[in-house]
Order: C-alpha cells, then structure tokens, then sequence
C-alpha cells in the first residue's frame, strides 16, 4: 500500500518539493527558509535560482539591478561583506588607474575613457554575478541558522529577521563608501600634482 502512495506522490504534479531540488550539501534547506530570508520578491529570486539548485553550473542569469546599482543593490539585500569587497575593487582600481596613467605613463589625469570602461566592466560583473552572489548569501545564512540549533517558527522568524532588505542599510553604506572614495580622489589628485612637480 505505501510503494503505492509513493508511486501516486511521485507523478503528482501538484505535490510539495520542499527542498526545490536543492544539491546534496543543500539538502537540509527548504523552501519555505529560502522564501522566509529573501522576503517579497522571492518568487522572483526563486525563478532565478531554479538551474543553479539543480546544478553548481546552472544559469542564475542577469540582475539588472545590480548591474545599474551595485553598492546600492548590495547594500539593500543586506550583503556588507560584499558591498565593502566592491568599494574596495573600486578604490584599487582608481589607485590603479592613477598609478599607471599619471605616475607610470606621466599624464595629468586618467583618461576618461579608461575610467568608463572600468566602470561599465565592474558593473557587467555585478550584474552577472549578482544572482550567484546572493544565492550564496542565502545558503550561508540558512547554514548558519540550522548550525545554530535553530528550528520550525523560531528558523523562519531568525531567517526572515537577518534576511529581507533593508533601505537604510543600502543608503548608508553607498553614502559611507561615496564620502571614502570622494577623499580618495582628492588624495590622488593631490598625490598626482606633488610628483608631477617633483
């Protein structure tokens, strides 16, 4: 009787997965934790997901918003490791810049070509790899939770609590990370005219 239930449950179309097709190291993950730290647009992240739950190498695709936004975007989905990773790709590749064009190839500033295609490549990445990147996030922080002994309606409230989005993160981290790299452009500025005149 029961390999017959079991039978019916497999060819039910409108059965509950659970677990989303979720790898092997992701098998204790469900869907109602992945909906409970993504909040209201996770109907939206779970579409993007679909592939690379089934597969390491599955297709996440494009997040358009991160490609237009990305220290915004970071900042809103509550990924600070990452947003201070991406201001400080960003301040390494304006000393870069600096460095090669005005003290190595002896200009008096950096082309402003140079300075949009940088830009325009940095955010191709985090619009390719915005999906990925939070899925991960995701993963990290529901791993975290169950290692914490956490379960049931005490998982989801933890899960919906340190994931979701948060606005004032977003604009606080972009206005911090605005005001560092604005100083650092003046730094080099000034940097830049001290060996021009040496």
């Amino acid at each position: 009787m029961s390999q017959v239930a079991d039978f019916d449950q497999m060819n039910n179309p409108y059965r509950s997965t659970g677990t989303l097709g979720l790898m092997a190291d992701d098998s204790e993950i469900q869907e109602d934790e992945l909906r409970a730290f993504v909040g209201p647009k996770a109907d939206y992240y779970l579409r993007k997901w679909a592939a690379r739950l089934d597969d390491p190498s599955g297709e996440v695709g494009m997040n358009w918003v991160a490609f237009f936004l990305p220290a915004f975007w970071l900042g809103y989905r509550k990924m600070y490791v990452a947003t201070l990773i991406y201001f400080g790709a960003v301040v390494l590749l304006s000393i870069l810049e600096q460095v090669v064009f005005v003290v190595i190839l002896g200009g008096a500033t950096v082309p402003t070509a140079v300075g949009l295609i940088v830009n325009l490549m940095t955010a191709v990445v985090c619009g390719l790899c915005g999906n990925a990147w939070y899925l991960s996030h995701t993963r990290r922080a529901i791993h975290a939770a169950h290692a914490r002994g956490l379960e049931g309606d005490h998982l989801v409230y933890d899960l919906s609590r340190r994931g979701g989005t948060s606005l004032l993160a977003s604009f606080g981290l972009v206005f911090l990370g605005s005001v560092v790299i604005f100083v650092l452009i003046i730094f080099l500025a000034v940097l830049g005219a001290i060996l021009q005149a040496s």
